[in-house]
């Protein structure tokens, strides 16, 4: 109940005045009953509007959007023209299941083409920005936790957690940048970005950077001169680091067991319940930071961990004893947390799960050019290092066939024949806010 209608209900109606919003003249008039009548104008001429558009769009007078969703009444249908080559330019049609209807981003699907590609354009010199800039903080931030000495605790702990810190940051920069300037169907869209940038800044910045040095741009340099530089700067490197990823992965089982607290919703809830009710507050405080806390930063985090454990587990068998600690709590914190405790998120049906295992697939193939180059430098003949080497091709070679070979987006038709899929249930509309009718009192 809004100030007005609670005057009204204890006899001291409140009153306005009719005619221009700066004029002063006019009669005065009931205040709930002047306002509900405008309300009750607009809600006419909109949805004489909304009648209009929609008429257009049938006749096709007017240009409508490059997008539109289409409902089918059988997954076989749906699934025969997900198959289908709709045109013999592959980028004229572009057919994908639609995102749930609450997390659409309208926005997106309503601009031009043209609008879209120079925010693409805009948006991935931003993120360039973002990674040749993050080398110089990472830099720095090691070097100031070096020059403090506050023990062996410290000495031990703080250039690792400088860097967890600086990387803490990264998703908020990251997700708006995708949502400014990349064209995203939906919110899960962003998280599913997010999942694969971030995973690829933390592999150059976690793993890679004690071989990347000081300088990005010349790693690259010497790599695009001599590929095979590669497998001698990493077994220079990483070996040395093994204790650096030691802290990072002792670090990491903390911040689950902070997160297993929800401190930061329960802050919030303590500080709106200063001011709402105990339900109202409770719904203001969720969902949790999607950019930390979100599918897509979690996953990044999760497959970094887990190729910490694998890369290094030869090097410092130390690392797969804590890298298996930390999915052993992974498995009970965020079990926990996902089914009972966090508000329901879209998701974009198996999208973050294959991507995670791509990453996965990457790491191994990482692990045998680092264990081909550590075998080739420091054993006394070349035969570990050869015998090493067809599994650095069969590892290429099973990513290939993984992206290549298996479509599981689709469900093939020997598996639709016959069968009866349960229809989805979704909740909303695809419709457009503006073109909704809206709810009567």
């Amino acid at each position: 109940m809004n100030k007005a209608e609670k005057a009204q209900q204890e006899g001291h109606p409140q009153k306005v005045r009719s005619g221009s919003f700066f004029s002063s003249g006019g009669e005065e008039e009931d205040a709930v009953k002047y306002w509900q009548d405008r309300i009750n104008e607009y809600n006419e001429e909109a949805s004489k509007e909304r009648a209009r558009i929609k008429d257009d769009a049938k006749d096709g007078t007017k240009p409508l959007g490059p997008n539109a969703f289409i409902t089918f009444h059988s997954q076989l249908e749906k699934e025969m023209v997900q198959h289908l080559t709709l045109s013999e330019c592959h980028d004229e049609w572009y057919i994908q299941a639609p995102p749930e209807p609450h997390d659409i981003r309208w926005a997106d699907l309503k601009a031009s083409e043209e609008f879209n590609l120079v925010n693409k354009i805009i948006g991935y010199a931003c993120v360039f920005g973002l990674y040749v800039g993050f080398m110089p903080i990472c830099i720095f931030v090691t070097n100031l936790a070096n020059s403090i000495n506050l023990g062996p605790l410290w000495a031990a702990f703080a250039p690792t957690l400088g860097l967890l810190l600086f990387l803490s940051f990264l998703p908020t920069f990251l997700i708006y940048i995708f949502f400014y300037f990349f064209p995203l169907n939906g919110e899960a869209r962003a998280q599913h970005k997010l999942q694969i940038w971030y995973f690829w800044f933390q592999v150059f910045f976690v793993i890679l950077v004690i071989a990347i040095g000081t300088s990005l741009m010349k790693f690259f340099t010497s790599i695009s001169q001599d590929p095979f530089i590669i497998f001698r700067l990493l077994a220079d490197a990483l070996p040395w680091a093994t204790h650096f990823y030691m802290n990072y992965l002792v670090l990491q089982i903390a911040t689950h067991s902070m997160n297993f607290t929800r401190y930061m919703i329960l802050t919030k809830f303590f500080v709106f319940r200063k001011v709402y009710d105990d339900e109202t507050a409770r719904a203001m405080s969720e969902p949790e930071d999607q950019d930390y806390y979100g599918m897509g930063s979690r996953s990044a985090r999760f497959a970094i961990n887990m190729l910490i454990g694998l890369i290094f587990s030869t090097l410092s068998p130390l690392c797969a004893v804590l890298a298996f600690t930390n999915f052993a709590l992974c498995r009970l914190v965020y079990g926990y947390m996902i089914v009972f405790a966090e508000t329901k998120k879209a998701d974009l049906g198996g999208e973050f799960f294959v991507s995670k295992l791509k990453h996965v697939q990457f790491g191994l193939s990482l692990y045998c050019v680092l264990m081909i180059g550590v075998l080739n430098f420091r054993a006394p003949t070349y035969g570990p290092m050869i015998i090493a080497c067809p599994a650095l091709l069969f590892s290429i070679a099973r990513s290939v066939r993984f992206d290549e070979a298996f479509d599981w987006r689709t469900l093939p038709f020997k598996a639709l024949i016959g069968e009866k899929f349960e229809k989805k249930e979704t909740t909303g509309t695809y419709e457009q806010p503006e073109l909704r009718q809206p709810k009567r009192a």
